[in-house]
């Protein structure tokens, strides 16, 4: 049982760790010719995808990190993505939001409505002791940047996340 708790706060304090080595956001700036030229590379991608019949979600499926959280993206069926949200509020308890959406290929974006969210507790053991579902149906944004690896999430019920970065985690 203290091998599971232990584990736990190791995984809390990794997530803590790689949240402060990650980049501060840079503030906004005018795009120039080049930075133009590869959003284009990164939308020609995307549609190249699509039209060979792959999922264009493939593109940026991963696990993406910042601070204690982490995001899960999978392809689902067509241009579905599946998107499942882990937020660590201590070695003990966590928020999961699950969603899933239709991946816009012109703004690289999903939007989806159908997101569920729970709070978890653990054991000693490492087993859910509690489950208990905040809300069904919340809706809200995540955004894809092909070249810096990065994705925002904007969560229309909590405002949870709004300005933050997801950098992918490397496999």
């Amino acid at each position: 049982m203290k091998k599971v708790f232990s584990i736990l706060l190791a995984l809390a304090m990794i997530f803590s760790m790689a949240a402060c080595s990650s980049k501060e956001e840079a503030p906004a700036e005018e795009t120039t010719p080049a930075e133009e030229t590869s959003e284009e590379t990164a939308e020609e991608t995307a549609e190249e995808t699509s039209e060979e019949g792959q999922n264009p979600v493939m593109n940026f499926v991963g696990d993406y990190a910042s601070d204690r959280c982490t995001i899960t993206v999978e392809a689902g069926e067509g241009d579905v993505a599946n998107i499942t949200v882990d937020w660590a509020s201590s070695a003990a308890e966590r928020s999961e939001w699950t969603m899933s959406g239709e991946f816009d290929e012109e703004t690289t974006s999903v939007y989806y409505h159908d997101c569920t969210k729970k709070n978890l507790v653990f054991a000693e053991d490492g087993s859910v002791s509690s489950e208990e579902t905040v809300y069904e149906g919340g809706h809200g944004t995540f955004t894809f940047n092909a070249d810096e690896q990065t994705l925002t999430w904007t969560d229309d019920i909590e405002n949870i996340a709004d300005g933050a970065v997801f950098t992918v985690i490397p496999r």
